[in-house]
């Protein structure tokens, strides 16, 4: 899917907006077992749209792999996709969750040096 999207005219917004970038960014997700099922549905949809709304061959069949894989395979993606039996969201990301509060724990002074201050 990469290959495509370098490949795809800027100027088609069906290939730019909703298509190839959205499509190999779902693919991504659930691959790397981050998948939600929604992931799916807007997975399907978007290349759908994409293929319905692109002027150019390469746009109107570049979604072709996607939509033969989930009809072929739909059981191995919503597999992988399944909701988390504890409740938790796949997406959920700890380390980009608390990166600004560690940022911002580095940047501001300790309680030592916060002591000294008074002295």
């Amino acid at each position: 899917m990469h290959d495509i999207t370098q490949n795809m005219g800027r100027r088609v917004t069906a290939c730019r907006t909703c298509g190839s970038t959205d499509l190999e960014r779902y693919l991504d997700r659930i691959l790397s077992g981050l998948g939600e099922p929604a992931d799916l549905r807007a997975m399907e949809r978007a290349a759908r749209t994409m293929k319905r709304a692109s002027r150019c061959g390469l746009g109107q069949t570049a979604c072709n792999p996607v939509l033969t894989s989930l009809e072929s395979f739909r059981p191995l993606y919503e597999g992988a996709v399944a909701e988390d039996p504890h409740g938790f969201c796949r997406s959920f990301d700890l380390a980009s969750a608390v990166a600004g509060h560690e940022a911002l724990r580095h940047a501001s002074p300790s309680v030592d040096q916060m002591s000294d201050w008074a002295d």
